[in-house]
């Protein structure tokens, strides 16, 4: 791989959110925590793909709501690449 990547990401449901979620009988968690980690190819000086792992801890602030996801991010630079 050309890089390595890492991430975290977390989102806080503000208290309005929580007590209209709460209001309406909604359980809800007072924040989603995300860790993403990847890696980054460039086979081509056009073209990048990087495959991630994600796991999201109370996803959608949903107690308890733990999800794991994978995917591939492509990249393409249309034009002349630059020095």
């Amino acid at each position: 791989p050309a890089a390595f990547t890492a991430g975290v990401a977390i989102a806080r449901f503000g208290q309005p959110q929580r007590q209209a979620q709460r209001g309406a009988g909604v359980d809800i968690a007072s924040r989603e925590t995300a860790l993403e980690v990847g890696a980054r190819w460039q086979p081509h000086p056009a073209l990048a793909l990087q495959p991630l792992l994600q796991r999201v801890w109370n996803a959608g602030g949903r107690p308890g709501a733990h999800e794991t996801i994978a995917g591939l991010r492509i990249e393409w630079s249309f034009g002349s690449p630059s020095p």
